[in-house]
This record gives structure tokens, C-alpha cells and sequence, in this order.
């Protein structure tokens, strides 16, 4: 399992794509297990697509991120190479998220749309233990030292990005960017994606 995604990755980058696995109890089907591809060495940067998308989400800023840290992206249960929970909730998304994070150390959490969410909820989670600065994009609110939220053009700003400014403003050395973008702006700005996650490595 993972091979293909893993291929996929391969020719997105010069570095070696490594894949990885994590047992997370049974379910009707047998053992679940939860996937992942990798690349990259050093800080951990865990990727966090979005409501029923898989890590290929992240093509298009995988490998410059694999230049400033080791990239990781997984698939939540039931999308792509991890296999389904018996019954999918939030909390159990998170509960997901955190086993990777018990496993991969500290990490800086990229979160679009849905896995914002998932990655602000994780951070919260984890509170009390070694951790580096969260980041998330787009969706939700939380305490995070960045934000890159989309704009749609020709739409008046709405009550989300001015949450997205408030959550930034109470973190230290917080950054907030505003893009003319649709809802995927890793594949529309992934420059910006990119510049932000740079932003939080060096705060």
C-alpha cells in the first residue's frame, strides 16, 4: 500500500520519497492503519488535507517543502492508502493526528480547509507537551503563528477572514496573508503556501 502515491510523489522531487505506517487498533475490517508519504530531513511538517482529499493535495508544494524540513503527507482513514474507521467523527480524525504527532515528535502542522481544523484541535490536544508552532490555513480558529487565508475575488470580505486577523493578532511574531484565491490555495498560491510555513520555521 502507499506504492502509487509514493510514485506519484517520486517525480514531484529529487529526494528520496519514503513511506510510512502506523497501526491504530482494529476495526470491522482487521488491523486500521494510517499512511503516509514522506521526504526531506529535520523539522517535521505535517500536512493536513482537507475534507475528503488525499496527500496528493500537496503536490504542488511538497517538494519545496521537503527542502525545509521532513514533509509529511498523510491520509486521514479512509482516503487514499489508510484504511477506514468503522465510524468516521472529528474526534476521532484528531485522535488520528495526534498518534502521528505522539510518533513523529514535534511538528509545524499545515492545515487546508478541514485539516486546519483537525490541526488546531491536535495542537490544543497536545498541550502540555514539547511542541513546535502550529500553522494552519484556511478553516477554523485557534491560537497559530500563521495564517493564509483565501480571498474569492469580487467577494467582500466575510466574518471568517476577520476571525482569521483576530487569531493571528494574539500570537507572538503572528503573521496573517490574504490572497486572491479560491478554497485550494496551495495549488492556486503555492508560493505563499510555502513563504508561510518559512514564516513560522523562523519565528
Amino acid at each position: 500500500m502507499g506504492a502509487t502515491a509514493a510514485a506519484a510523489f517520486a517525480r514531484l522531487t529529487e529526494r528520496p520519497v519514503r513511506t510510512g505506517s502506523l497501526e491504530r487498533g482494529t476495526s470491522r475490517s482487521g488491523t486500521r492503519t494510517l499512511r503516509w508519504v514522506e521526504a526531506g530531513e529535520g523539522t517535521p511538517l505535517v500536512l493536513v488535507s482537507g475534507a475528503g482529499e488525499v496527500n496528493l493535495t500537496w503536490a504542488t508544494v511538497f517538494d519545496a517543502l521537503s527542502e525545509r524540513g521532513r514533509v509529511i503527507a498523510y491520509d486521514r482513514a479512509g482516503l487514499g492508502d489508510s484504511d477506514p474507521l468503522d465510524l468516521v467523527t472529528g474526534s476521532a480524525e484528531v485522535d488520528d493526528l495526534t498518534a502521528l504527532l505522539d510518533l513523529v515528535g514535534p511538528a509545524v502542522l499545515v492545515g487546508h480547509s478541514w485539516g486546519g481544523l483537525l490541526a488546531q484541535l491536535a495542537a490544543w490536544a497536545r498541550r502540555g507537551q514539547p511542541a513546535r508552532r502550529p500553522m494552519r490555513r484556511m478553516g477554523g480558529s485557534a491560537a497559530c503563528r500563521g495564517v493564509l487565508a483565501g480571498r474569492s475575488p469580487g467577494r467582500p470580505g466575510d466574518q471568517a477572514l476577520r476571525l482569521h486577523r483576530t487569531v493571528v493578532a494574539a500570537a507572538p511574531r503572528g503573521q496573517y496573508v490574504e490572497v486572491d484565491s479560491g478554497h485550494d490555495i496551495q495549488r492556486e498560491h503555492p508560493d505563499a503556501v510555502v513563504e508561510t510555513v518559512d514564516h513560522v520555521l523562523e519565528a
